[in-house]
């Protein structure tokens, strides 16, 4: 079986039983057939299906990262670094920012700026947990890489790149921008320059809305930083942006953000009022959507010296975030009882599923049981008939000897009355030889008796041995058992009550061939008739269907079978059927 197919099958099994899926690869590790490396990958499908074991998912990427057989320069090795990194940054872990730091490396290396660019930025992400400076520093030059990647004039297969630098921008502005707010505005400003640049290209309308939806991102920062740095023209002139693409935006109040940032607060309270009157026209107030919304809200009231109403604007905001605390307790419960429900049915189908492989053990066993008793009956039976024919010949010697006997006796008695002389011994010396003869005849006898059991007992072992042959024969031709490349014959044998122990002598005794000639035979001539019915066919789904393991198997029995190769064959039915 191809690798690729091996991942499939386990993936598919994964989506049912992540148990069955890993039962599966362990047989298949322990079959030895595939690389240690795709064992791995395969493990990888089912933590990251199913299972989301953190810990095993990385343990087996971190395999094959050390694999001694991995290419380091090849894309494999290179998705499978992106892939750790990710997996260690979801468990918080720093090692993530020393993967990105090996992938940055490997990628240098073999000088491929857009992956340097794409494992800098990550670290930047993930360093963002740990060390801001560090972060900052790898954001940086992994925008600066994009930048480089970037055509001149910008054409339509850097609209990829461009998203790229425009999601790593605004991270780098969101996180950085109160405390190194030059380069936040730097980057915003760049930014911005390229995402307009891009409106001169014929581009797909989702990519569009999306650079829309930077737009309205962009300009909502660039406001919020020009405001808190005092340039307030330009904030205005960014805010109209942010109104321009409002409708573009993720959440109905980000606009208003702007306002209160630039300490237009009479607008902002009257625009935060708007929105929270929507959410409650809706009837949707328990979220903390709605709550965000209050809040700045309150904190307009208050910078305006409104204490008052900032206040009953406090008492809100704590009795909504009571109602969103009970209301996620409700959900949280329902969460659980449906979770309890769930894995209460998962046991009862266990339970099912084991009773029913209790059931059909017990039925084993009792067939097993069956078949023992109704052998030993057999062998029984046979024992005794053997033993009554032995009885008898005895039987038979034994009264022979009883009447040599009498006769010796009556012969004495008839000497002792008489005169011994030359003419009454001939008689004597005469019945003496007789009773040697009658001996010997009966041995010979007891003799023929054991072989006539022994011929009896072999010609029967002889017609079970055909039968079980035929059985076999006829299951398998039947079935069409031969056209599995994974068919054991051992299975079927069980399978039909049959004794593997000399059942290859039988059956060589029999059809004068091995069961592995018998099988490839019928593979060969069933592999023929496929050629003759199916000429479009490829040669290898041909040697597939008929139940060879390899393309190369197939060709090797089918060449010694008909003295020539598959395509040989086809090629003068062909030329045959021309003609």
């Amino acid at each position: 079986m191809p690798s690729a197919q091996f991942l499939k099958n386990v993936q598919a099994k994964a989506q049912v039983n992540s148990s069955e899926a890993l039962a599966y690869i362990e047989s298949a590790e322990a079959a030895k057939v595939f690389s240690r490396d795709t064992i791995h990958l395969a493990r990888v499908i089912v933590y990251q299906e199913c299972d989301f074991n953190f810990k095993g998912w990385e343990a087996e990427l971190q395999a094959i990262v050390d694999s001694t057989d991995a290419s380091h320069d090849s894309d494999f090795y290179i998705e499978t670094l992106i892939a750790l990194a990710d997996v260690q940054a979801m468990q918080r872990k720093p090692e993530s920012i020393s993967t990105c730091l090996i992938g940055d490396s490997i990628s240098k290396t073999i000088n491929n700026n857009a992956l340097r660019a794409e494992f800098l930025t990550n670290a930047g992400m993930y360093a963002v947990y740990n060390d801001i400076g560090m972060a900052k520093k790898y954001i940086g030059e992994g925008l600066e890489m994009y930048y480089s990647l970037l055509r001149n004039p910008l054409c339509e297969a850097d609209t990829s790149t461009v998203s790229k630098i425009m999601n790593n921008s605004i991270m780098y502005v969101y996180y950085f921008y109160k405390n190194d707010g030059g380069n936040c505005i730097h980057y915003g400003e760049r930014a911005k320059a390229l995402l307009y640049g891009m409106d001169k290209m014929d581009m797909k309308e989702d990519v569009v809305r999306t650079y829309r939806q930077f737009k309205y991102v962009i300009n909502h920062l660039l406001c919020n930083m020009y405001s808190d740095f005092g340039r307030l023209r330009e904030a205005n002139e960014a805010y109209k942006e942010v109104v321009k693409y409002s409708k573009y935006k993720s959440r109905n109040y980000n606009d208003v953000d702007c306002l209160s940032s630039m300490h237009r607060y009479d607008e902002a309270i009257v625009e935060y009022r708007k929105v929270a009157e929507n959410y409650e026209r809706s009837g949707d107030t328990l979220n903390f959507d709605y709550e965000h919304v209050l809040r700045n809200l309150m904190d307009c009231m208050e910078a305006k010296g409104d204490i008052d109403a900032a206040c009953e604007m406090a008492d809100r905001i704590i009795s909504i975030r009571k109602l969103i605390f009970i209301e996620n307790n409700k959900r949280q419960y329902s969460a659980w009882e449906a979770e309890y429900r769930t894995k209460e049915k998962d046991l009862a189908l266990m339970d099912t599923k084991s009773e029913a492989r209790v059931s059909r053990i017990i039925t084993f066993a009792i067939g097993v049981a069956l078949v023992a008793a109704l052998l030993v009956l057999v062998v029984s039976l046979r024992y005794s008939r053997l033993m009554n024919l032995k009885n008898r010949a005895l039987a038979m010697k034994v009264n022979e000897h009883l009447d040599i006997r009498m006769k010796e006796d009556a012969r004495d008695i008839l000497a002792e009355n008489t005169v011994p002389n030359s003419t009454q011994e001939s008689p004597v010396v005469e019945e003496k030889e007789t009773s040697l003869e009658e001996e010997n005849k009966a041995d010979e006898t007891v003799e023929e008796v054991d072989e006539e059991a022994a011929a009896l007992a072999e010609a029967e072992a002889r017609e079970k041995a055909e039968k079980d042959v035929q059985m076999f024969i006829h299951e398998i031709e039947t079935r069409k058992l031969y056209t599995d490349s994974n068919f054991h014959r051992e299975t079927l044998l069980v399978e039909l009550g049959i004794g593997k122990r000399n059942f290859s002598r039988d059956f060589e005794m029999v059809t004068g061939k091995t069961v592995l000639r018998y099988i490839s035979n019928l593979r060969i001539e069933y592999a023929a008739e496929q050629i003759r019915n199916n000429p479009e066919g490829t040669i290898e789904g041909i040697a597939m269907e008929s139940g060879f393991a390899s393309r190369a198997s197939f060709y090797r029995q089918f060449s010694e079978y008909f003295g020539i190769s598959p395509t040989e064959y086809r090629n003068r039915l062909g030329e045959a059927s021309e003609c």
